[in-house]
């Protein structure tokens, strides 16, 4: 594995593009999306520093199935596809880890569909800003993320994410600048996050995948 430094925004493939890496994010949170033809866009699930992008397309068609980005930058353990299943097949508990990784990104992606269609702007947007600093390894620090990609994020227009996240500022749960976010009072906007929160971290204990720390 090499440890490279990936800056936020930075592409790392595309759909139907050859996989070449699989990344282990340390501190970087990871961001895969999909658009319509119409040019809508969301995002369908993050990677952070408990699991590895890619791993079940690498076994597979090795080709990306979605739009892969860094959405936080930072530091991740990058390793070539060919030497990953080469670790994969000679060692059975590195495999059963990663596949825990996977199974856990399929339920996140099941439950993001469920997510998207049940929970209120607000709700959602509490729950991805708490994902998103534990599993970027930023607990109480800046998450880099624009109002921008929020929106596609949520699915819901920037002009709402604007709304949304002034509300939580004068509650004095997260502060906002430009480009950057941070959360203030995480027991506070714990009650405001849908149950999908308690369900990600109740998952994530179940399959052994405890976040690292920076």
């Amino acid at each position: 594995m090499v440890l490279v430094d990936l800056e936020r925004g930075v592409e790392i493939g595309v759909e139907g593009e050859a996989i070449a890496f699989i990344y282990f994010p340390l501190n970087a949170l990871l961001s895969a999306s999909r658009s319509s033809l119409d040019g809508f866009t969301v995002e369908t699930r993050v990677v952070g520093c408990e699991g590895a992008a890619n791993v079940a397309q690498t076994m597979g068609s090795g080709r990306f199935s979605s739009h892969l980005q860094a959405q936080i930058g930072g530091r991740a353990l990058r390793i070539s596809t060919n030497a990953f299943r080469q670790a994969a097949a000679a060692s059975t508990s590195f495999g059963e880890a990663i596949w825990r990784g996977v199974e856990f990104q399929l339920w996140e992606t099941e439950q993001s569909c469920l997510c998207l269609a049940a929970h209120p702007v607000e709700a959602r947007l509490a729950r991805w800003l708490l994902e998103a600093e534990e599993r970027s390894a930023r607990r109480g620090g800046e998450l880099g993320i624009t109002h921008e990609f929020m929106a596609i994020m949520l699915g819901a227009q920037r002009t709402t994410v604007t709304r949304v996240l002034g509300e939580l500022s004068r509650r004095g749960l997260v502060a906002t600048r430009r480009g950057s976010v941070r959360v203030t009072d995480a027991e506070g906007l714990g009650e405001v996050a849908c149950e999908c929160r308690a369900q990600s971290v109740a998952e994530r204990g179940r399959l052994g995948l405890q976040p690292c720390h920076a």
